[in-house]
């Protein structure tokens, strides 16, 4: 691991994981699992343009996230912030890969730690939610449209101008950052970034907490669970190697009645899609998903 830490550093996190696990949050909000404060949806500019998601930060730099925005707007007590993304850049010899067969067990190990460094998280962290969501198949395909080892969305690889969702080094560098956001976003409470992570961050919005799907709340504890087993060294982070990546926009169209197709070439399922104030809010099976309506290429 990159972070060497002490045993009493280790104790922490034990202490840390466990308080996650049971959705309470950290009594060090400047200490979570990220190891430092992340400063990446948003920075310092307080203007906003349309089509970007914002948040609203409180007099003691608390991150508000809200459906009604304008409750916050004009209040002088509050600040509004762009929840914007970085582009992904990967290292120059990863783009002349053109199969996940190509990398290594040394390149998975090199982008975990790349990016853990970058968006200040903790490797185990990264590796918990590679084993979770994808079991380290970099071809992977959920049945909500998730695509590659981090499972990201198209809507958010869109957002970070991934251009190759399956990549290895981009999936890995897209999820590392996201994750590096839900944190910030939701004041570095672990249980409530994971909840964001796997059901959507309009989802823990609207529930008020972890949402009360048994897949979801199985989510958070097992993340937590695979952090501290790679911490102690118990549970293994190799990844799979080989094959092609699923028929995504077959399988989307076979899960549900909408296909929302993404400027990006990717698609999405969706139940319900309703467009509001630059966003296209998707529902698909209890799970909302936000996007910037410039992303959208059409709704069929």
């Amino acid at each position: 691991m990159a972070h060497q830490t002490s045993r009493w550093t280790g104790v922490f996190l034990t202490l840390l994981l466990c308080a996650a696990a049971a959705g309470q949050e950290s009594t060090d909000p400047k200490k979570p699992l990220s190891g430092k404060v992340i400063n990446i949806l948003g920075g310092d500019s307080d203007t906003t343009r349309p089509g970007v998601p914002t948040y609203f930060v409180d007099e003691s730099g608390v991150p508000i996230l809200t459906n009604q925005p304008e409750r916050y707007r004009n209040n002088p007590a509050y600040t509004e912030k762009s929840m914007r993304f970085d582009k992904i850049v990967v290292p120059g010899r990863f783009r002349t890969y053109d199969s996940t067969a190509q990398y290594t067990k040394s390149d998975y190990s090199y982008l975990v730690r790349r990016y853990a460094r970058k968006y200040g998280l903790r490797e185990s962290l990264i590796y918990a939610v590679i084993k979770a969501e994808s079991d380290g198949d970099p071809n992977a395909v959920s049945r909500v449209g998730a695509r590659g080892l981090m499972q990201l969305m198209p809507g958010t690889a869109a957002e970070m101008q991934v251009t190759s969702i399956f990549d290895p080094a981009q999936n890995i560098a897209g999820g590392t950052q996201y994750l590096a956001g839900l944190l910030k976003a939701f004041s570095n409470n672990l249980s409530l970034a994971l909840a964001a992570y796997n059901a959507g961050p309009a989802t823990v919005r609207k529930y008020g907490g972890v949402p009360p799907f048994p897949e979801t709340q199985d989510y958070v504890k097992k993340v937590v669970r695979f952090a501290h087993e790679i911490e102690a060294g118990t549970l293994s982070t190799s990844f799979a190697q080989g094959g092609k990546p699923a028929a995504a926009r077959s399988f989307a169209r076979k899960v549900s009645p909408i296909l929302v197709t993404f400027k990006s070439g990717l698609t999405q399922p969706a139940d319900k899609v309703t467009r509001k104030d630059g966003y296209y809010l998707l529902e698909f099976r209890g799970r909302i998903y936000r996007v910037a309506e410039h992303l959208v290429a059409k709704v069929v």
